[in-house]
């Protein structure tokens, strides 16, 4: 059985039925394993910048019998799966990526790097940054993406976001009509403030807190103080949407 952590399980069940996904930055490679296993998944590109990662995947593939359901290759981002696939002859192109681990800035360029041949062919784009994620967000338009669904999970005491984005045919972004998103969705997730997660409520509260703490300090200057008094007010009025206990 393939054990894995919180963090890739609640990624893990954003991917659809009968995927058949690129695993950019994919590390051991057992989040696509899993997917594999469990049925969720029928075929998988194990994608890597550096060798060591992709060499531990395909052992990691031998292992629970599953390498002639994976495909290894040495990629920077994306861009090396169309040659691949090219000489390869089978045709078979991603239409579920998955991205963790990484920065906004990195997920951004690998999307905006990633080939035409390959982009037509993937309908959701699942993204776990570890940085820069309001950012993001706000940037996916830029990519002719749309945020279809967002989470928010805790392992180990951390927080983690999940960003599930799909290609849209013209018009505005359907979280962007109004061409002002809010703040504190861009920070923490339209669907997730709706859904009124439980993870979510405690990582308000958290900032919340944070934030307050540092109201405290009377040699505060003035400016930094209404920044932190209006990103309060805005954290307060998101969690004012959640049932109290």
């Amino acid at each position: 059985m393939i054990k894995l952590s919180q963090r890739l399980k609640y990624i893990a069940s954003f991917v659809g039925e009968g995927a058949t996904v690129a695993d950019v930055g994919c590390d051991h490679g057992l989040l696509s394993l899993w997917l594999l296993k469990e049925g969720k998944a029928d075929h998988a590109f194990l994608m890597d910048i550096n060798p060591g990662p992709l060499a531990r995947a395909a052992e990691n593939a031998e292992r629970y019998g599953l390498t002639d359901r994976v495909d290894i290759i040495l990629s920077d981002g994306l861009k090396a799966l169309p040659e691949y696939i090219r000489e390869k002859g089978t045709g078979l192109f991603p239409d579920t990526v998955l991205i963790s681990g990484m920065g906004g800035k990195l997920i951004e360029d690998i999307i905006a790097d990633t080939p035409e041949s390959v982009r037509k062919n993937i309908k959701s784009w699942i993204l776990s940054p570890q940085s820069e994620i309001s950012e993001l967000r706000r940037d996916l338009g830029l990519f002719g993406l749309n945020i279809k669904d967002d989470g928010v999970v805790k392992d180990q005491g951390k927080y983690y976001f999940v960003i599930k984005a799909e290609a849209f045919n013209g018009g505005l972004r359907a979280d962007t009509d109004s061409g002002n998103i809010k703040d504190v969705e861009l920070k923490y997730g339209r669907y997730s403030l709706l859904r009124k997660d439980p993870c979510l409520k405690e990582l308000i509260e958290k900032d919340m807190a944070g934030i307050e703490a540092l109201l405290e300090n009377a040699e505060l200057p003035d400016d930094r103080r209404g920044e932190l008094l209006s990103e309060l007010a805005g954290l307060k009025g998101a969690y004012s949407g959640f049932k109290m206990p």
